[in-house]
C-alpha cells in the first residue's frame, strides 16, 4: 500500500490535481500538460532558505506539493512570487510554525511530516484529494459517494467504467493515466459557464461547500476562469447577487475590513486579521483583486 500511496502522490502532482479542482490565478496561469514527474525533495528543500522572488526547481517542488495537499492553486512555474509566499504563510499557519512566508528548513520539515502522514489513496485515509477525485467523477455523471475511499465498490466500478470509456487499462485503480485523462475531461466538461449572465464581462462564483471563490472573465465571447482563491471564513446565504459598493476600509464590530466589495446589504468580501461576521473574509491580495472588478458584476453563491 505504501508504494501505491507514493505512486498516487507522484501521479497527482503530475496531473495537476488540487484539493478543489484546477485553480488559476489571474497573473499565474496553471497548465495540466505533463512535462516530467516532479516530487517533493526534502533533501534539497531542507538545505536552503527560499524567499520572495527566488527562482528554482525547488520552488516548483514546493508549488506542486502545496497545490496537491492544500489546494493552493499556484502556477507551477518555479517562481517564488507573492501568490506562493501567501500560500506558504497559509500552510505555515496550518502546520503551527512561524508565519513569515519564508520557506526554510523548519517549514520543509513540517511539510514533509504532513505529506508523510496524509494518505491520498488507501481506504484508511479520508482526505480532500481522494474526495476531489470522486467529486470530479460525480460531476462527469458517475453515481458514487464522495467519502474519500477510492477503494469503495461504487468508486472502483466508476473508475473501471471511466477507464473503459477512455480507452485506458481497466484496473479500477487510480494511476497517472487516469488522473491525466480525468483532469482533461473535467476541465472541458459542459458546465454552468454556458448559463452565466452578468451586466459586466466578469462573473463571481462562490462554492460554499469547498470554501472557494472563482472569478471568470468573458474573453472572445466565452467565460474563462482567471482567478481562484480560498474563502478564509464567513458565510453568505446561497443565491444570486450583484457586486455593489467598494472601498478601501470599513468597520463593523470593531473589526477593520479592508478592500471590501459589497455582496448584499452589510455582507461584503473583505480582508482582515479577524472575522467580522459580515460576509466573506479573504486574503488581502484577493480582496484587492476583487475590488477592481466592475460594479454590478454577477455573484453566484451556492
Amino acid at each position: 500500500m505504501k508504494n501505491t500511496k507514493h505512486l498516487l502522490i507522484v501521479a497527482s502532482m503530475a496531473a495537476g490535481i488540487t484539493l478543489a479542482g484546477e485553480s488559476v490565478h489571474a497573473q499565474q496561469l496553471t497548465t495540466t500538460k505533463i512535462s516530467k514527474i516532479t516530487t517533493y525533495n526534502y533533501a534539497e528543500c531542507s538545505t536552503v532558505t527560499i524567499k520572495l522572488n527566488n527562482k528554482s526547481d525547488i520552488v516548483k517542488h514546493i508549488q506542486v506539493t502545496l497545490n496537491l495537499y492544500f489546494g493552493s492553486g499556484l502556477a507551477e512555474d518555479g517562481v517564488y512570487g507573492n501568490f506562493t509566499e501567501d500560500a506558504v504563510k497559509s500552510v505555515q499557519k496550518k502546520l503551527g510554525i512561524n508565519v513569515d512566508g519564508i520557506f526554510g528548513p523548519k517549514t520543509a520539515k513540517a511539510l514533509l511530516k504532513y505529506v508523510n502522514n496524509t494518505s491520498i489513496d488507501d481506504k484508511n485515509g479520508f482526505t480532500p484529494v481522494s474526495v476531489n477525485i470522486q467529486k470530479q467523477l460525480i460531476d462527469l455523471g458517475y453515481k458514487i459517494n464522495a467519502n474519500g475511499n477510492l477503494s469503495s465498490y461504487d468508486t472502483m466500478l466508476a473508475i473501471r467504467q471511466f477507464q473503459k470509456t477512455n480507452n485506458l487499462s481497466v484496473t479500477g485503480k487510480v494511476d497517472i493515466n487516469l488522473l491525466n485523462k480525468l483532469n482533461k475531461q473535467y476541465n472541458i466538461k459542459p458546465d454552468e459557464t454556458e448559463k452565466f449572465k452578468s451586466d459586466t464581462d466578469y462573473y463571481i462564483s462562490v462554492n460554499s461547500s469547498d470554501n472557494l471563490c472563482r472569478i471568470y472573465q468573458k474573453i472572445s465571447g466565452k467565460w474563462k476562469e482567471i482567478k481562484c482563491f480560498d474563502i478564509l471564513s464567513g458565510k453568505v446565504v446561497t443565491g444570486d447577487y450583484v457586486s455593489g459598493l467598494r472601498g478601501e476600509e470599513i468597520k463593523f464590530n470593531i473589526v477593520s475590513m479592508k478592500n471590501f466589495t459589497q455582496i448584499d446589504g452589510l455582507h461584503v468580501f473583505y480582508s482582515s486579521e479577524k472575522d467580522s461576521g459580515f460576509g466573506l473574509r479573504i486574503s488581502d491580495e484577493s480582496a484587492k483583486f476583487l475590488s477592481n472588478i466592475p460594479y454590478k458584476t454577477a455573484i453566484k453563491v451556492f
